[in-house]
């Protein structure tokens, strides 16, 4: 049996073979597809494979902040220091496009895709400054994924996954275990989809 989900919803056994085409589901990111196997003795425990899909670059998904008037502080409420006309390190600046939010690190732009990513860091719209054109000059690095502990799904997708360090996600294989360890679905965030995540070992 196969299937993008580690549940085995809508699936059903299929006959033995040594190799089968399979359908991931849409749109880049972690892909895992999980199986198991049928014997005279029962069903096997599940097995997994991760695959990182990314056959498009990453385009930054734009949020709508509401920015006040403009502040000289970062989100930590300490002066921020400049260099040049540019934003200190860890300031969050609105870019030009008056949609995307970055945050300067090491002189770069990460790039959030999403308000919830966003508010996972504890961040507030609030604390968002205008982009100086020194700003938006920086190197553009990448996204910013949602925050270490963060619970995430991607839209339109039931797996629940745990965000660890260098952007490493964790799938869980059931509600079960998802709720024995002690989660809720309530923290659960929504992102766009997966990409810029790495998939690890399933929950256990």
């Amino acid at each position: 049996m196969l299937s993008n989900t580690a549940d085995f919803a809508n699936s059903s056994w299929l006959n033995y073979a040594t190799s089968y085409s399979w359908t991931l589901t849409e749109g880049n990111g972690v892909k895992i597809v999980y199986a198991k196997f049928k014997n005279v003795g029962g069903s096997s425990d599940v097995t997994s494979a991760t695959i990182n899909l990314n056959v498009y670059a990453a385009i930054p998904v734009n949020v709508t902040p509401t920015i006040e008037t403009p502040a000289t502080q970062t989100p930590t409420g300490q002066t921020v220091a400049f260099s040049g006309n540019g934003h200190a390190e860890g300031a969050l600046v609105l870019g030009t496009d008056g949609r995307t939010v970055y945050r300067v690190e090491g002189g770069q732009l990460y790039a959030f895709r999403s308000a919830e990513e966003f508010r996972s860091y504890g961040y507030d719209f609030a604390s968002v400054l205008p982009a100086s054109s020194d700003d938006m000059a920086l190197t553009f690095a990448g996204i910013k994924s949602a925050a270490i502990g963060s619970l995430i799904k991607a839209e339109g997708h039931a797996t629940v996954w745990l965000v660890g360090e260098n952007n490493q996600i964790r799938p869980f294989p059931s509600l079960g275990m998802f709720t024995r360890l002690g989660y809720n679905l309530s923290n659960v965030i929504s992102v766009p989809d997966l990409s810029g995540y790495f998939g690890g070992p399933v929950m256990e």
